[in-house]
């Protein structure tokens, strides 16, 4: 199923309906990421529609690095108030280090981590941005 629908995005890219994005992944697999241009927007909507903002039609990777550098400002944020509050930093996993499981359903936060205060209380944070 993977193979028809990326055959079928290549042609949408080919009419230039849609760009491609690869996504930078530690594996030497390279993923792509379509998204539509206006040129697609008109086509899949109606032509007298008014087009979405421009962010709509951001690159995939303008998206990541806004998604990254606001997990890194909460993440800066944090340490730095824990550490002023003598908590400590423990368990940490990054994004998609761990699976959260309920009802059903999977969660994998964009990073994970737990803060211990003088006592050994432990507070666990998922962070998620989407």
């Amino acid at each position: 199923m993977t193979v028809i629908c990326k055959a079928r995005l290549q042609i949408l890219e080919s009419r230039d309906l849609v760009r491609s994005f690869a996504y930078s992944t530690p594996s030497p697999v390279v993923v792509q990421y379509y998204q539509l241009n206006p040129a697609g927007y008109r086509f899949f909507y109606e032509k007298s529609a008014p087009l979405p903002s421009r962010a709509f039609f951001n690159s995939v990777s303008d998206a990541l690095q806004e998604h990254t550098q606001a997990i890194a400002a909460l993440l800066t944020e944090t340490i730095t108030a824990a550490h002023h509050a003598s908590f400590v930093f423990t368990e940490i996993s990054p994004e998609n280090g761990c699976v959260l499981e309920s009802a059903g359903q999977k969660l994998m936060p964009d990073c994970r981590f737990a803060l211990e205060d003088r006592r050994d209380r432990r507070y666990r944070i998922e962070v998620s941005n989407e």
